[in-house]
């Protein structure tokens, strides 16, 4: 015959170990990972959060730049006033200088912020 843990019913014993009298562990019921990721003041749903406010920077940068350096634009990111862009190479990073007044002034408005500087990272493609 098995001991309740708790009567809480987010928790189940999940497994009841034989070693010590009443010993057991308890774990919280599974939520799916779509729930989890709504709930704003959790850690996932401010990941989550963050995770679309990247991919509509990113989506800005891209459009701000012409399409052949725009797809070689991997990650955008604003923090403190500074924008980080990662690019695929050296030598897209290099043409990618070029640019960084116009992004500044083009992205910043898109953002509704101010972007003080433009730091240019280079991250090679995985594949």
């Amino acid at each position: 015959m098995q001991k309740k843990v708790t009567r809480n019913k987010e928790f189940r014993t999940i497994l009841r170990i034989r070693q010590g009298v009443g010993k057991s562990t308890a774990m919280q019921k599974f939520k799916p990972l779509s729930e989890l990721l709504q709930i704003p003041d959790k850690v996932l749903g401010t990941l989550s959060a963050r995770l679309r406010d990247r991919a509509e920077l990113l989506v800005a940068v891209q459009t701000a730049l012409p399409a052949r350096l725009a797809a070689e634009v991997l990650s955008a990111g604003l923090e403190g006033g500074r924008l980080t862009v990662a690019v695929s190479s050296a030598a897209w990073a290099a043409r990618l200088r070029y640019f960084t007044n116009d992004l500044r002034k083009t992205v910043g408005s898109t953002a509704r912020t101010t972007i003080v500087s433009v730091r240019l990272r280079v991250v090679p493609a995985a594949g």
